[in-house]
Parts: C-alpha cells; structure tokens; sequence
C-alpha cells in the first residue's frame, strides 16, 4: 500500500492470467467453470494478502487500473477478458479490499494489455493497482 498525495493506493501482481474457463466462450462442463472460480477467487484472496495488510474497512469506492501481460500478439476480446476477471474481483472482495465488485464500487476497471513475453512468463501477469477514492 501507499499514499500518492491524499490517495491511498494498493499494488500488487499475481503471476498467472484468469482461467480461460471463466469467460463466456467457454464451452466445457460446469464443474471445470465451478473450480477454476474457486481457484481465481483463493488466488487473489492469497496474493493481495502476500501484499498487503487486511485493511480495517473495505473501500466503498475505487479506481482499478488492471495490466494484463501476455506472451503473444493473439486478438482478444476485451469483453472475455472483463467476464474472466470474477473470480480475482470475488477474492479482493472476500480479502476486504473492496466493499462488493459492482460498477457502484469500482467503476469500469481500466485494462491495459501489453505483449511482453519476458515479463509474462509461461503463465502471463497481472499487475492490479487500485486507488481508493
């Protein structure tokens, strides 16, 4: 966490992208959709947790800058990527970062997407920065 003026602001990274079975293309069993939510959700809970101290009070409003690396120049979908991103958004709630993920709380997030093979790595990244308002 730090202060940048009067704002209160959290950065952390987890070093995986969201699992592909979260977005709406997906055409697999609901159980693989059941599991790879649980896993997303304990994933950020568990990193933003590394990062950063529970804080005393979730935010009740919030400005989220999200930077996606990736390893390839594949076309996307920005749309996917917003319905892949539950469960990181459920885990930051369950952590007691943010009040609830609803467009009242944080908005339409910001996601960049950057091509960087290196600071991917074999997994992708993704770099979170949420600014208390």
């Amino acid at each position: 966490m730090g202060v940048e003026g009067n704002a209160v602001v959290y950065r952390w990274t987890l070093p995986r992208l969201p699992s592909k079975e979260l977005s709406p293309n997906f055409r697999g069993h609901w159980s693989r959709t059941h599991r790879a939510m649980q896993m997303d959700k304990s994933d950020s809970y568990a990193y933003f947790l590394q990062a950063h101290p529970r804080p005393d009070s979730p935010l009740d409003k919030a400005k989220v800058t999200v930077t996606i690396y990736r390893r390839t120049r594949q076309r996307l979908d920005p749309d996917n990527w917003g319905a892949r991103m539950k469960g990181y958004w459920d885990g930051l709630v369950q952590a007691g970062l943010l009040q609830d993920d609803s467009v009242a709380v944080i908005g339409q997030p910001r996601y960049i997407f950057v091509v960087d093979p290196k600071r991917a790595g074999q997994w992708g990244l993704v770099e979170f920065e949420v600014e208390a308002l």
